[in-house]
């Protein structure tokens, strides 16, 4: 099992989730590039690129086919390695994934993400779009995150990933969504 977080967050987002899955089988998170302490190349952010690194990732520590955890971001690249890669991956769960289409109207929800201002504030409003109503965030988790996105390779991946997203190039056409093999389990 592959963890994959969004952007705006690192493995660490994950730290509860890997070792209750390790005791049952091979449980992986990892830095997408560009995030946490991973390297961030000087490279156009783009989601098949991010798939790319990431299929060339299970192939190197030969992992597959795995299950993909993908959340937000990482919902978009394994949905990207699942395209590209269909014989890498066994299952996908998404998590709030980016790559799907989305209505001509983006909800309030995702526009607190795609107008993030790199402030604390800015990361309040984010997390709030990205939880439901009535959770309070404690304030170690908006720093956190904030920490994550403050340096400029992170600043740099997070405008290109959204910019991507306001354009409506970070989604992936619905024909080639419904050449994934399913397997439907749809929880709400």
């Amino acid at each position: 099992m592959v963890f994959l977080h969004g952007i705006g967050a690192s493995l660490n987002y994950f730290g509860r989730n890997v070792p209750f899955f390790a005791r049952s089988m091979r449980a992986i998170a990892l830095d997408t590039p560009g995030f946490g302490a991973s390297d961030a190349p000087d490279v156009t952010y783009t989601v098949p690129w991010m798939a790319g690194r990431i299929a060339r990732f299970l192939e190197l520590k030969g992992v597959g086919p795995a299950t993909l955890v993908g959340n937000s971001m990482g919902g978009a690249a394994s949905i990207g390695v699942a395209l590209d890669h269909p014989e890498m991956v066994e299952r996908l769960v998404l998590m709030g994934s980016a790559g799907l289409p989305i209505p001509e109207k983006p909800s309030p929800d995702l526009m607190k993400n795609l107008q993030y201002d790199f402030t604390l504030d800015g990361m309040r409003r984010v997390v709030s779009g990205l939880t439901g109503p009535d959770y309070v965030p404690p304030e170690e988790m908006i720093q956190y995150r904030y920490e994550i996105v403050d340096g400029p390779e992170a600043r740099a991946a997070l405008a290109a990933i959204n910019a991507q997203t306001r354009t409506g190039t970070l989604n992936y056409p619905e024909e080639r969504l419904a050449t994934i093999k399913q397997d439907r389990k749809s929880v709400a």
